[in-house]
């Protein structure tokens, strides 16, 4: 009686693929986030200034919203794509 698998197998090539898609995806999220940061660190010392110019920290704020959110679809797209077997 053969085993029962609880995970799919697929071929090398495919195993291969989803790491390296894994891989891109993993070091987007990182430089991304670093990039979150900065950009919260920019904000806060514009804020602490006497006069702060409220242009650059909005614009600020815009740009670290939507690094946010891009890394939120990028998070979502890579769950996605664990689920479901690479097709070649």
């Amino acid at each position: 009686m053969p085993r029962s698998r609880p995970f799919p197998t697929f071929p090398s090539s495919q195993r291969e693929e989803v790491s390296v898609t894994t891989a891109i995806h993993d070091r987007y999220l990182a430089a991304s986030e670093r990039r979150h940061r900065e950009l919260d660190e920019a904000i806060h010392e514009e804020a602490r200034r006497p006069l702060p110019d409220t242009l650059l920290l909005q614009t600020l704020k815009r740009q670290k919203l939507r690094l946010k959110q891009q890394c939120h679809e990028r998070r979502r797209e890579l769950n996605g794509s664990a689920r479901r077997p690479v097709t070649a």
